[in-house]
């Protein structure tokens, strides 16, 4: 609804569902045999690219009626990424 709401088409890019695959299956692959610390690098870089995307998201859309509601949203992504990347590294020294 925001989308529409500002006059654009949302992005048709694949589905939900390809994606979390093809993230899975790039994860699988850089942690086999790496360990938890490895596995949790990779989750961490996920955390990433979500945190940057909303980054972009809300500076294309300041003063909007949506802002407010990214801005909400972003502060849970920022606060999953810091927890995901904090155990990453309680377990640099883990294999």
């Amino acid at each position: 609804a925001s989308v529409a709401y500002n006059g654009q088409e949302p992005a048709q890019s694949g589905s939900v569902t390809g994606t979390v695959h093809r993230w899975w299956l790039e994860i699988k692959g850089k942690v086999t045999g790496g360990g938890i610390h490895a596995v949790l690098a990779e989750a961490e870089r996920g955390e990433d690219s979500i945190k940057h995307r909303y980054e972009a998201a809300l500076k294309e859309v300041v003063g909007s009626p949506v802002a407010d509601i990214l801005q909400q949203q972003y502060t849970g992504v920022q606060a999953a990424h810091d927890n995901v990347r904090d155990l990453r590294d309680s377990y640099k020294s883990v294999k």
